[in-house]
């Protein structure tokens, strides 16, 4: 879909379609009549089938008044839905207008599937030079590889999450290492191998293969097999981008962990919280709410601020914790992102009803925390207490026994005394009894 409501296509579809019939050879009208009446088709109340058939009628118009043109090969192209089989048109397009900014993307998607990653590299590179890649993308690409451990697997799903990632790996040597494989491009049998060849060894394309598809597995289940797959054959860490369709990670969801603007593949707990801090403290987010020079291009009102959401989980996944760690000013600081955010992408509500949950989970936390703190307290003062009566009980112990010492040294000394007095008592009695002889021996001796 393009940046513009159906409305306003419709009403350029009008306009140019005005300026094809007063000149029917202008092919710049003609290419923009193109355009205007695709993106009409996008819309979905549109009769598929009718606007086909729109289409190809215009088409066949373009051959005769302007064959053999840029404008009229670069339409066959796009309409053909970028099928290699039709790879023609975009030859003869470049053929036409080399380097030109409208095929860029498509002059890299193709090298890709052909396996040129030196044209591919090198078309990204002036597509870069072009600066028509929006900030907000290379920034938002910047961040995403930077959640990434070293020689990852990332899958991306979609161009805003693909180009983007390409360019800054290509132009700038930010995180080559990192192998970006779009799911979609995988669907190409053809290129699921080269992938495996190159990038994923032993990959088991067989997952992604149209056989399955047609025995009614659906296209979201073939992906989440063949991402947990590769997972657990694979010595590279494997990532998931958070722009990945719902179906699928909810799939993968009990294996997938929140690093930044990724999901890491892991069977086994890690501090993911604390490598979700790291990777947040060095993410580029001068561009996120406001881009200078482009506040009011198409991109940045109507695709930017619905993929710029991707920043909220993280950021409120920090916000939780530096609530409950009671780090006030970062949580302050990551509720205003989170909301200015979300404003711009009309989605306050639902970021208010999460950080209201949050504080009604840190306000119960914290009530829990003071009620075992008080548990905590009450149970020290009742050991403190039970400790100074033990101290009283041991001392009143030592005292008894002291006492009993004290005790037992008068017996001993009672019984010294008893003993002394009867060594005494049996000396007098002695002494009595030598003083009776001695009176006896005196009796007998005196004369009659």
């Amino acid at each position: 879909m393009g940046s513009y409501s159906t409305e306003w296509y419709q009403k350029q579809r009008l306009a140019w379609q005005q300026v094809v019939t007063e000149s029917p050879s202008n092919a710049v009208a003609w290419y923009n009549l193109y355009k205007a009446t695709r993106y009409v088709g996008f819309d979905r109340s549109a009769n598929r089938d009718e606007h086909a058939k729109v289409m190809e009628s215009l088409l066949a118009s373009m051959s005769k008044a302007i064959p053999s043109t840029f404008e009229y090969y670069a339409c066959r192209w796009w309409q053909a839905g970028n099928r290699r089989d039709q790879r023609q048109w975009l030859d003869s397009a470049v053929a036409v207008r080399p380097n030109s900014p409208e095929l860029f993307d498509d002059i890299s998607v193709t090298s890709e599937f052909d396996g040129n990653r030196v044209a591919r590299n090198a078309t990204l590179t002036s597509w870069y030079n072009h600066a028509s890649m929006p900030v907000q993308l290379l920034e938002y690409a910047h961040n995403l590889l930077l959640g990434v451990e070293p020689n990852g697997v990332l899958f991306t799903f979609g161009d805003n999450d693909t180009y983007p990632l390409w360019m800054v790996q290509a132009a700038k040597g930010h995180r080559p290492d990192v192998a970006v494989v779009n799911v979609s491009m995988l669907m190409d049998s053809s290129y699921c191998q080269f992938i495996s060849r190159n990038e994923i060894p032993n990959a088991d394309c067989q997952l992604l293969s149209h056989e399955r598809l047609a025995n009614g597995v659906t296209w979201t289940t073939c992906v989440s097999d063949f991402v947990r797959s590769v997972a657990q054959k694979s010595t590279r860490p494997v990532y998931v981008a958070n722009t990945g369709h719902t179906e699928i990670l909810e799939a993968l969801s009990d294996k997938l962990r929140l690093v930044g603007l990724a999901l890491k593949y892991s069977t086994k707990p890690f501090d993911d919280v604390a490598a979700l801090k790291r990777i947040w403290q060095e993410f580029r987010l001068d561009n996120v709410v406001d881009a200078f020079y482009q506040e009011n291009t198409p991109f940045t009102k109507t695709v930017w601020p619905n993929l710029a959401m991707n920043y909220v989980a993280p950021a409120l996944r920090l916000y939780g914790h530096a609530m409950q760690s009671g780090d006030l000013t970062q949580a302050t600081r990551l509720r205003a992102f989170a909301m200015n955010v979300a404003s711009k992408a009309e989605q306050l509500k639902d970021v208010e009803r999460y950080l209201e949950d949050v504080q009604r989970q840190v306000h119960e936390s914290q009530r829990l925390l003071d009620e075992t703190r008080r548990h905590l307290q009450d149970a020290e003062r009742n050991r403190q207490e039970a400790e100074r009566n033990r101290q009283e009980a041991e001392r009143n112990r030592q005292e008894a026994e002291r006492n009993r010492q004290e005790a037992e040294r008068n017996q001993h000394e009672a019984e010294r005394r008893r003993h002394e007095a009867e060594r005494d008592r049996q000396e007098a009695e002695r002494n009595r009894q030598e003083a009776e002889r001695n009176r006896q021996e005196a009796e007998r001796n005196q004369p009659d």
